[in-house]
């Protein structure tokens, strides 16, 4: 078929990047559905479909933040390359796109457009589709390269996942700090850009790099993404039972415990308080065993507290479409 019409989930997408050659914006994303990932899929059929949008404008093509969004593409021009079909998907010709969450709502997170048509069919598809994602994501991880496999391997650029410990924002560019459980590693970000990091949540990060010499900080390319991971997936599952069930590398454990929430109480009165002798920074957080203890004593300076503008203390994002 020329142009088709179709659902599909998004496996992985990149940032949207300017072409010199054709003078557009565009974006990659990999899609799948249940013909190709299905129980009842042809052995033949690749493992996923790829899709290229291109538009005149960035803000014309899908803001895409979450792994398992839902796409409803409309009168895409189908392509062959390399003995395989994909999708072109141009907004200023014809084509036009819809994204839904993966998980709930009948209202799209944005289209193309002003106008769309929703009939009782697209919602039996979405409900379909929805129950699709569901199953697989619960049974398949989602893939990427741990922070050491990649320090070890030096690859020219690699895709991960890692929980955020922290996001600041300072001179305008915002410090994240990431952590797989094996390394403890730093992403610097312009501020103003689209889409938000929250703290606490899994990301998959698409095309990454080493910074430096001492494998600290990582740095994106110009069409690398950075995408949510619900928790209800089960790649966010199990790296989240390593980060907060501790079963991380020892040299990382007192950072990571820095960052982690706690489930028991943070503070206690200690008996013989004033008696009990103050335990220094630098012995609580080495990682080694101070004794049977799980609550120290200690006498603290307060150095600095930010961010220094109160209005940044709170800071209110929706939750499916990322809007600050």
């Amino acid at each position: 078929m020329d142009r088709i019409y179709c659902y599909a989930v998004v496996l992985d997408c990149s940032a949207p990047y300017f072409m010199d050659k054709n003078a557009k914006y565009l974006c990659t994303l990999k899609l799948i559905d249940e013909t190709l990932c299905g129980e009842s899929k042809d052995k033949s059929a690749p493992e996923y479909l790829t899709a290229t949008m291109f538009a005149k404008t960035q803000d014309e093509l899908p803001p895409i933040s979450k792994i398992g969004t839902i796409v409803r593409i409309h009168r895409a021009q189908t392509k062959k390359f390399k003995d395989q079909y994909q999708l072109n998907v141009d907004v200023n010709k014809k084509a036009s796109w819809i994204i839904f969450d993966p998980l709930d709502g009948q209202t799209p997170l944005a289209k193309k457009g002003k106008n769309y048509t929703f009939t009782p069919a697209d919602k039996l598809r979405l409900k379909s589709i929805r129950k699709f994602v569901k199953e697989y994501f619960e049974k398949h991880e989602i893939e990427g390269m741990t922070l050491k496999e990649a320090e070890k391997k030096k690859p020219k650029d690699f895709d991960t996942l890692c929980y955020v410990l922290d996001v600041k924002a300072k001179n305008k560019v915002e410090k994240v700090k990431l952590s797989d459980g094996t390394k403890v590693v730093k992403l610097e970000l312009p501020a103003n850009r689209k889409g938000t990091i929250p703290p606490l949540e899994i990301v998959r990060i698409r095309s990454a790099n080493f910074g430096d010499k001492k494998f600290e900080d990582i740095t994106l390319n110009e069409y690398s993404s950075i995408l949510r991971v619900p928790n209800d997936f089960k790649s966010a599952k199990e790296l989240l039972k390593v980060i907060q069930g501790g079963k991380v590398e020892a040299s990382i454990k007192g950072e990571l415990g820095m960052y982690t929430p706690m489930k028991e109480e943070l503070t206690k009165i200690l008996k013989g308080g004033q008696k009990a002798k103050a335990v220094s920074l630098k012995e609580l957080f080495s990682g080694k065993s101070i004794g049977n203890n799980k609550l120290f004593k200690v006498h603290v300076n307060v150095v600095d507290v930010g961010p220094k503008d109160p209005h940044e203390w709170i800071m209110v994002v929706e939750n499916k479409t990322q809007k600050q």
